[in-house]
C-alpha cells in the first residue's frame, strides 16, 4: 500500500528545516520530492538529508507552496516535501545539466532513469522539472526512449520568475537543464492538466514564425499589433517584459485536437525590434508555435482561477478508480501573482476540497501533463494536477 507524507519548514536555520523535513522519514521510504524557496542554502539542507536517511530527492525552487497543514509563499527560507512509501513501488533518477542538443539530452536521462531502477522497461509515469524554453525538446528526446509514458511536472521558479534557478535530483544541484523520476507501480496514478481560462471569438491563423518560438504575423498582420487590438490596448502597452503582465488574464492558447484542452502560450515579450514601425512588432514565446495553426486568446477572472482550480480537483478525484493516498498539484506562478492576498482564499477551498488526504501544491514556472486524449504537453499559466491511489 503506497503512503504519502507531506513536511514542511519555515525554521531560519537551513539544517533545522532539513530535520523538520525528516520527520517520521526513514530508509524504507522509495523517494521524496523536495522544494525550497529561493534563498535557501539548499546544498546545506541535501548534505543533512542525506546523511540522515537514504532516500532520492528530486525536486527544485518554486515559488510557493501549500500542504494539508500550511501555506507559504514569503521568500523567508521555506521548505516542503512529499515522501512516497510503498514496498511495491519503484523508481529510477536522473538529472542532465543544459547543452546544444536537448533532445539527445532527453534521451540520455531517459536511458540514465531506466538504468538507475534496474529495470529494462518503460515506468508507468514520469515526473519531469526543466528550466523553461527547452521542455519540448527534452520530453521529445524522453519519449524517443520510452515512448508517450504520461508525464506530470513543472519548471522550478526563481525570484524574477524566468533566471536563477536551481533543479536538485539525488546530491547534484544545477542552474539549468533537466531531472527525471520515473515510476514503476501497478497502483493508479492520475493525471489531469487543463487552465483555468476560456476561450474568446479572438482567434487567427499563424501565418509565421521564427525559430519555432517567435510569432511574426497572425493572419498576415504583425502578431503584436494584432494582439494590442484583441486586448484593446495601445501596442506601447505589451511591449518588451510588460507583455507579461496584460497575458497573465488574457493569453493566448492552441487547441489539441483530439479534445477540449486549450494549450496556453503564454506571451514573455513584446519585441518592437527597436524600430519605430510596427509591421516588424512580434509576440516571442517559451513553447513551441507553429506555422498554419490556429492560435485563440483566452480570458479568466481571478474569481474564475479559484473556482476551476477547485472544480478541476474535483474532476481529478472524480476520474480515479481507486482510493487516493495524496494529491500532488502544480500551479502556474503567474496565478499566485493574480491572486495576491486572495491566494489563502484558493488554499482553504483546496483543503476543504481534498478533505483528509496529504496534499502537496507546488507553483511553478511551466507545467506539463496530458489532458484525456491529448498527447504529453508543455505550457504556462496551467494546472499539472495527480493523484496517486493507495492500491
Amino acid at each position: 500500500m503506497l503512503k504519502a507524507k507531506v513536511n514542511y519548514s519555515v525554521n531560519l536555520d537551513d539544517i533545522e528545516k532539513s530535520n523538520d523535513i525528516l520527520k517520521n522519514i526513514n530508509d524504507d521510504d522509495k523517494v521524496m520530492f523536495l522544494y525550497s524557496s529561493y534563498d535557501t542554502n539548499i546544498n546545506d539542507i541535501i548534505k543533512n538529508i542525506k546523511k540522515n536517511v537514504d532516500i532520492p530527492i528530486i525536486g527544485s525552487t518554486v515559488s510557493c507552496v501549500m500542504t494539508d497543514e500550511y501555506i507559504e509563499s514569503t521568500n523567508d527560507g521555506f521548505l516542503s516535501s512529499l515522501v512516497l512509501s510503498d514496498p511495491n513501488l519503484k523508481v529510477g533518477l536522473a538529472i542532465h545539466e543544459a547543452g546544444n542538443d536537448k533532445r539527445a539530452i532527453g534521451r540520455k536521462v531517459a536511458i540514465k532513469a531506466v538504468e538507475d531502477a534496474k529495470s529494462n522497461r518503460a515506468p508507468a509515469y514520469f515526473y519531469m522539472v526543466s528550466t523553461p524554453n527547452d521542455e519540448e525538446e527534452y520530453l521529445k528526446g524522453i519519449q524517443d526512449v520510452i515512448g508517450r509514458i504520461p508525464v506530470f511536472g513543472g519548471g522550478p521558479s526563481s525570484i524574477n520568475l524566468d533566471d536563477n534557478f536551481k533543479i536538485f535530483c539525488k546530491d547534484k544541484i544545477i542552474d539549468d537543464g533537466i531531472a527525471v523520476l520515473f515510476i514503476y507501480s501497478d497502483n493508479e496514478i492520475n493525471t489531469y492538466l487543463t487552465s483555468s481560462y476560456r476561450e474568446t471569438k479572438n482567434v487567427g491563423i499563424i501565418t509565421e514564425v521564427s525559430d519555432n518560438k517567435n510569432i511574426i504575423t497572425i493572419d498576415k498582420e504583425p502578431s503584436l499589433k494584432k494582439y494590442a487590438k484583441w486586448l484593446g490596448v495601445d501596442e506601447a502597452n505589451i511591449q518588451g517584459k510588460k507583455i507579461q503582465d496584460y497575458s497573465l488574464l488574457k493569453p493566448l492558447g492552441i487547441k489539441s485536437p483530439f479534445d477540449t484542452l486549450n494549450i496556453v502560450r503564454q506571451p514573455i515579450y513584446g519585441d518592437n525590434h527597436n524600430t519605430k514601425k510596427i509591421s516588424d512588432d512580434t509576440i516571442l514565446f517559451s513553447h513551441i508555435v507553429k506555422e498554419n495553426t490556429a492560435i485563440i486568446q483566452l480570458e479568466t477572472t481571478k474569481e474564475e482561477i479559484i473556482e476551476k482550480s477547485i472544480e478541476k480537483l474535483k474532476d481529478l478525484k472524480k476520474n480515479m478508480f481507486r482510493e487516493p493516498a495524496c494529491f500532488f498539484l502544480i500551479l502556474s506562478d503567474g496565478y499566485k501573482k493574480i491572486l495576491g492576498n486572495d491566494l489563502n482564499i484558493l488554499y482553504e477551498n483546496i483543503k476543504k476540497e481534498a478533505k483528509n488526504i496529504p496534499f502537496i501544491v507546488i507553483f511553478t514556472s511551466t507545467q506539463y501533463g496530458y489532458h484525456t486524449h491529448s498527447a504529453n504537453c508543455c505550457g504556462r499559466l496551467m494546472l499539472s494536477y495527480t493523484g496517486f491511489s493507495k492500491k
